[in-house]
């Protein structure tokens, strides 16, 4: 927190306006990538596993020694 007061006002300018531009260019960049999916179409559904036919196999649980 010291170092940032430290700063002088153009300092501060400096780094407020640059944590702004990077908000800024990631929102752009999360939002063109959602209008690129959303253009594009949905895709071929991925094959997945039966899930009828996973079986848990039941373990004991792991012995901590006390010493």
């Amino acid at each position: 927190m010291l170092s940032l007061m430290a700063l002088s006002l153009w300092e501060g300018c400096a780094v407020a306006f640059g944590c702004g531009i990077g908000v800024l260019l990631r929102m752009f960049w999360v939002m063109s990538v959602l209008a690129y999916r959303t253009i594009r179409g949905e895709r071929a559904e991925e094959v997945t596993l039966d899930h009828r036919y996973i079986m848990m196999q039941r373990t004991p649980p792991p012995e901590v020694s006390r010493g």
